[in-house]
């Protein structure tokens, strides 16, 4: 869902999502619902954030943003909260690229951030590979 994976001079290198959003929908917020909700479990997120997600930006610009409109994703609702945190916490910072194979023991060694060692932590094994 986030940026992409490229091969470097024979490294495979993983590259953040880029953040760019059409000016149409700064300051809008997206109505996004999970699979497995209720239906008036409704999360909102800014535009802006909700960009950072390849197939986010890629479902807003083609559907646009009619007033009122629910986008549904084929997402549990526990995964969908950890897009939308992810995406909440990159909006006004870029996300660094982690360069592969990793040559340390830890995230943080392979420099990967606090924040990002503490987000992978906290994420399902299954939601990993």
């Amino acid at each position: 869902m986030f940026g992409e994976s490229f091969q470097v001079f024979g490294q495979r290198v993983f590259s953040g999502a880029s953040s760019s959003c059409p000016g149409s929908l700064h300051g809008r917020i997206v109505q996004i619902r999970s699979s497995d909700a209720e239906s008036s479990d409704v999360f909102e997120l800014e535009a802006e954030a909700a960009c950072l997600s390849g197939r986010l930006r890629k479902i807003i610009a083609t559907q646009g943003l009619d007033s009122g409109e629910v986008i549904e994703l084929p997402l549990r609702k526990a995964v969908l909260k950890k897009v939308f945190e992810y995406c909440k916490h990159y909006r006004t910072r870029p996300a660094s690229d982690l360069p592969t194979p990793f040559l340390g023991a830890t995230l943080e060694e392979c420099g990967a951030s606090k924040w990002d060692a503490s987000f992978v932590s906290t994420l399902e094994q299954s939601l990993l590979f």
